[in-house]
């Protein structure tokens, strides 16, 4: 092979590989601005699930001494004093909680309904989780967690202490547990049986 043809191949084998260099700089350019727009979704995401449940939290803080005590936390106050593994008409898991409650806070009006409060909110944030996990974007999040925050029967059990309060929030975790079962998310997988068996 002459010099000329040495000198030929040479140069087209530079332009090849500067061709490659800008190829690969150009996909890792796009990679990063993909990975960049997915990150600024996903905390709008976030943004959004955590306002509207600090907003619900906020509201039942706000709204739960307008009344006095309904005749059933009295009843509820009394099991949570006089604790035991099982009770006639509910579980006892929701004594212990009120137990764990009025050790931390007191048995006031306002504390007996923090945790109706948490865990409402925690049920707006759920739900909001279980949109997405379900595939929907934006509008579905919002949509969600606007329609569990309004509804009327969350905003009337949040707002004073029942079993039936912590009911939304375990099965809304159990369905979405079982929804990431069915989309395959975590290599894991049976601790997601594990997690909705213990929330059902």
């Amino acid at each position: 092979m002459s010099d000329y043809s040495l000198k030929i191949f040479s140069t087209f084998k530079t332009a090849c590989g500067r061709k490659t260099l800008l190829l690969k700089d150009h996909t890792r350019y796009i990679g990063d601005m993909e990975g960049a727009l997915e990150s600024q979704t996903k905390a709008a995401y976030v943004k959004i699930i955590a306002g509207f449940s600090l907003l619900g939290l906020a509201i039942h803080l706000l709204t739960n001494r307008g009344y006095g005590y309904f005749r059933d936390e009295l009843y509820f106050i009394a099991c949570a004093r006089h604790l035991d593994w099982g009770y006639v008409d509910f579980s006892p898991l929701s004594a212990w909680f009120l137990r764990v409650e009025m050790i931390l806070f007191g048995s006031s009006l306002f504390a007996v309904r923090i945790f109706p409060a948490v865990a409402s909110a925690l049920a707006i944030g759920l739900t909001g989780i279980l949109a997405r996990e379900l595939g929907g974007r934006t509008w579905a999040i919002t949509l969600a967690c606007t329609g569990m925050l309004g509804s009327l029967f969350f905003l009337a059990t949040g707002n004073f202490y029942s079993p039936n309060v912590y009911e939304p929030l375990f099965w809304t975790g159990a369905i979405y547990f079982l929804i990431r079962i069915i989309n395959g998310a975590s290599p894991r997988i049976e601790n997601n049986f594990l997690v909705t068996g213990h929330a059902t």
